[in-house]
């Protein structure tokens, strides 16, 4: 979303694409829905209220990001626009995680 057609915000110093953009998109963007999915697990909350809590804090952590790190520079891009995706991402992955679980309980 962030190369054209689209281009609705840059990373980092550049409106193009770098190497450190996929440095972000392989290490560091995984790690809280690993988390996410981790803690989830382990502790069984209600799925709908712990999606819509942590879409506020990857929202807040994207906040931090782009006014204290410059990491994200919005063109048309609003951060509420990136609380519904997250929320949309959060639910496609507990799904995800919950359909390898099951795949992995069966047996290979």
């Amino acid at each position: 979303m962030a190369e054209p057609p689209l281009d609705l915000y840059d990373t980092l110093d550049y409106g193009h694409g770098e190497f450190f953009d996929s440095i972000l998109q392989i290490v560091v963007y995984p790690i809280p829905i690993i988390l996410f999915i981790h803690f989830y697990r382990k502790w069984k909350p209600n799925k709908i209220v712990y999606i819509l809590l942590y879409g506020f804090f990857l929202v807040g952590l994207e906040w931090i990001s782009a006014e204290y790190f410059d990491v994200f520079q919005f063109k048309t891009w609003k951060t509420s626009y990136s609380y519904v995706f997250y929320c949309c991402v959060l639910t496609v992955n507990l799904i995800f995680a919950g359909q390898i679980k099951k795949y992995l309980s069966r047996g290979i």
